[in-house]
């Protein structure tokens, strides 16, 4: 009862604070501070006659674009930064990166062609530029490099890339850094290939804690339930096993002895009735143990009188007796 007592109360808190107790833990999150964002969109002019578009047609989001049609791409570059607080000082280098590549992709020749630098300042608009290429000039003079190199092996490809120096304040923060966005074009024979409209992105985040509901596992709970209620039902038990003792008036200890005692002994005892006997003269042992090993050496059985308490057994009107009380 001492052990039990405590027990269901520290379990009766536990199932208190799963069930009803709202628990919140820390977590780590990493928040965003801002993203800046660059992007090129292009097409080409049709400036010369050909079965398939008329001259002066714009061409736009096209994968493929003829040197015999519109050897010139247009392609403007975007650079925004999505922020509450944008004060950015900015400036641009846009060049064009012609190289003779060998198989594995690596280079044998690079040389970078400055198209454009820009400085602007950035709030809460975006920064554009628009330029023009000649593709078909473009792959002419990697040709004539690689001519007076003597290369006649690798693949011609060429590169649009700006350069973003940026500097100033995003939502109070001060920043200084470098992006730099590239648009590959692929020249083929008779034809060069650009990507669609493309964004490419950076989210700048910091680290941050909150508390959030913490939910125990479901098994737990019934576990604690469980548990609680075993040791409820355990309690009852032994509190009505108790009261339904005390109201018959206890156990006696002696007795349960006498009964563990009687039950050793019970393949040399025999029920019957002690009806003192007189003119008998009667040997009183002082325990049953004593009685039982007299009976056996005489080959005796040993009669048990309930009502009395009695042990015995007679031989030649000599009684030998073992009394309970």
């Amino acid at each position: 009862m001492l052990i039990l007592v405590p027990a269901i109360v520290i379990s009766g808190i536990g199932v208190y604070n799963t069930m009803f107790v709202v628990q919140y833990q820390e977590i780590r999150y990493e928040e965003p501070l801002y993203t800046l964002n660059g992007s090129y969109s292009n097409s080409a002019i049709v400036m010369m006659e050909n079965p398939l578009w008329p001259v002066g047609t714009t061409l736009s989001d096209q994968k493929t674009y003829f040197y015999a049609a519109s050897p010139v791409l247009t392609s403007t570059f975007r650079f925004e930064a999505l922020a509450r607080d944008v004060n950015l000082r900015i400036s641009t280098v846009t060049k064009a990166t012609l190289a003779m590549t060998a198989g594995g992709g690596s280079p044998f020749w690079k040389k970078d062609l400055i198209i454009s630098e820009d400085t602007a300042q950035l709030n809460s608009d975006s920064f554009e530029k628009t330029i023009s290429l000649n593709i078909k000039d473009l792959g002419d003079e990697i040709s004539a490099i690689s001519g007076v190199l003597n290369l006649r092996q690798g693949t011609p490809s060429a590169e649009i890339v700006t350069t973003v120096i940026y500097t100033g304040t995003l939502n109070g923060e001060e920043i200084t850094g470098i992006s730099t966005y590239s648009l590959p074009v692929e020249l083929g024979s008779g034809y060069y290939s650009v990507a669609g409209d493309t964004v490419q992105s950076e989210t700048v985040t910091t680290p941050r804690m909150r508390l959030v509901r913490k939910e125990p596992p479901v098994i737990e709970k019934y576990l604690l339930t469980a548990g609680f209620l075993i040791l409820v039902a355990i309690l009852i038990f032994v509190l009505i096993t108790t009261i339904s003792v005390r109201r018959q008036g206890g156990i006696d200890p002696e007795a349960l002895k006498r009964e563990d005692i009687r039950i050793e002994y019970k393949d040399w005892i025999s029920s019957g009735r002690y009806t003192g006997l007189r003119n008998t003269d009667m040997i009183e042992f002082a325990s049953l143990e004593d009685l039982v090993a007299a009976a056996v050496d005489m080959n005796q059985r040993v009669i048990y009188d309930e009502n009395s308490g009695i042990y015995f057994f007679v031989v030649n009107e000599l009684m030998y007796r073992y009394s309970e009380n």
